[in-house]
Formats: structure tokens, sequence, C-alpha cells
């Protein structure tokens, strides 16, 4: 079952939870029910929920099914100095024992592995975090950035939103872990660099959408 939870954010429903908003306003939907229909069409593979193994877990893998349904387009590829993202993701599978879900569920863990294997075949660009201040220019407010990690297994362990502000700098805007709160940081750059185990950033920008409300 999809909830939406707008008092407990965290780094990735945060940036969902608010283009769903946005999406939702842009179809002339105003309810509980239009908000939810957004974000269980985004948070979950083909938009449909069948079980935890449908939930898109990994960010990369979140981007690649919401740029295939034309909600977002991919343009890490695009940007300068972006390099192939070799990197394998299997935490999920490796560690179900820190997801109650996979805990309750250990038939789960196989559905999840072939999720992973999917993921670790295809062809993903990241641009890295000394490369970020150089492309900054073609960033816009509103494009989803997933920070890229060194933490085995994962592609991403952070996310959140860019917004350009008035004197033209690229600063982060997303759910803080630490400070417990959304916050607008500093330069993305200058963030992506006073974190030793964030590598790069892979960036998402949405798509306009098509009008007609969502009941």
């Amino acid at each position: 079952v999809c909830s939406v939870n707008l008092t407990g954010l965290d780094c990735v429903t945060f940036f969902e939870s608010a283009l769903a908003v946005a999406r939702m306003l842009r179809r002339g939907g105003r309810t509980p029910e239009a908000l939810l229909t957004e974000v269980t069409f985004m948070r979950y593979r083909d938009g449909r929920v069948t079980d935890y193994a449908s939930r898109l877990h990994y960010l990369s893998d979140w981007f690649f099914d919401n740029d295939a349904r034309r909600v977002v387009r991919v343009i890490t590829g695009d940007l300068p100095g972006a390099v192939p993202f070799t990197k394998r993701v299997g935490y999920m599978s490796a560690h179900p024992e820190t997801y109650r879900q996979l805990k309750a569920n250990p038939g789960l863990v196989a559905k999840i592995a072939r999720v992973e294997a999917d993921i670790n075949a295809r062809a993903t660009h990241y641009l890295p975090k000394e490369k970020v201040a150089a492309a900054r220019g073609l960033l816009k407010t509103g494009d989803i950035v997933g920070i890229t990690t060194t933490i085995d297994g994962l592609d991403c362990s952070h996310s959140g939103l860019c917004y350009r502000d008035d004197g033209g700098v690229v600063r982060l805007l997303h759910a803080s872990t630490t400070r417990k709160a959304v916050v607008l940081d500093e330069d993305l750059a200058s963030y992506l660099a006073g974190v030793s185990t964030q590598t790069g950033i892979m960036v998402a920008r949405p798509l306009e959408v098509v009008r007609p409300a969502v009941p």
C-alpha cells in the first residue's frame, strides 16, 4: 500500500512529494487522493504497486523508470565531464536483515536480487564531484540530484533538488538526516566536496505533465 507522510520526509520522499504536488496542481488536482495517485505513479515500477520489490528503491532505477514513462528526463550524460557509472548495486539483497519488509518476507530477496541484476546491466552515467562546478551553468531549479556514494552496493546515498538563487548559485534543497529538517544548503559543488563518501551526482529533469486531471 502506498502512503504519503508530509510530516516525516526522508531525502527521497522529499523530492518525490514535491514533484507529486507540482504534477497534481498542474493537472488541476487538489485532493489527498490525487496526490497519492501521483506518488504511486512515480514511486513504483511502471506505476503499479504489487509488493515491496515493485518499489523503485535504488535511485538510478527511479530515474530510469520515470524517464521511460516521461515523468523526468535523465540529463546526466549530457553534462560536460560525465562518465560511465560502473559501480554495481546489491546492498539490499546482501543485507536483507536491515529491511523489515525483507526480514518478514524472505522470498522477496530473490526478486530484489533480480531487480539489482537488471540495474547492473544498464549503461548509466554520473558526474564526478570535481566536475560539478564546471557543469552547474546547465543545472536548473527543480532538477533532481542523486548523490553517488562510495558505500558498497549502493548507487546513491542522498538526494535533493537544485535551487538557483538570486545570485545564480546552484544550491542543494534537501531533507537533511543530520539536521532533521528540509534545508537549503550551500553551493552544490561545495556541499559535495565536504563529504568524503560522496563521489558525484546523477541528474533528472522533471518534464511537463499532460493536462487532464488525475482522478
